[in-house]
């Protein structure tokens, strides 16, 4: 059995005027983090970087190579009609409450809509990021596997990686209990 381990790190933070805008497809926030994956059985780690895009209707969270990649395919004059695809393919995208996830399927993408997460607040459980305060939540997934989040409500916006959002402030870290993934 392959045991892998994720880990999420707030890389950069870029703060935008996070006003209402309506019918805005701009990003006002754009959150980079660093997404571990490690092979226990061979004794392997990728890094990847993944990239948080949002305002206060939609949000999208996607490797920035498949993000480049996809972007630039409709314009052949940038060279990408001989470019290597990602390595990297999933994403998660979030439009007005509903949480969808996308996954390429041999030469398909198929998506289906992610469960909500039910949080539950820890208290009394803080954790420093540079100079940004944060606090626990724990969630449980529809498999029962239980995952903690750190979020900072210095940043009040319901975001995070993946599907990890809702909480009161932003998520920056998120790691299973039974540390498979972390």
């Amino acid at each position: 059995m392959m045991k892998f381990s994720i880990l999420f790190i707030l890389l950069f933070l870029s703060t935008h005027n996070f006003k209402a805008q309506n019918n805005s497809n701009i990003a006002n926030l754009r959150v980079v983090y660093d997404y571990k994956v490690i092979d226990s059985i061979h004794n392997n780690h990728k890094n990847v970087e993944f990239t948080l895009l949002l305002n206060n209707n939609y949000s999208i969270f996607v490797n920035a190579d498949a993000y480049s990649y996809y972007n630039s395919s409709y314009m052949p004059e940038l060279g990408s009609i001989n470019r290597v695809p990602p390595s990297e393919k999933y994403s998660v995208y979030k439009k007005n409450g509903k949480i969808y996830s996308f996954i390429p399927i041999l030469y398909e993408m198929y998506y289906f809509e992610e469960p909500q997460l039910e949080w539950e607040l820890i208290k009394n459980q803080t954790k420093k990021f540079n100079t940004v305060t944060c606090q626990l939540a724990k969630t449980k997934n529809e498999s029962g596997r239980v995952f903690y989040a750190w979020y900072t409500t210095d940043f009040p916006i319901p975001e995070g990686p993946s599907r990890f959002k809702g909480l009161p402030g932003l998520v920056l870290e998120v790691y299973s209990e039974d540390k498979v993934i972390q």
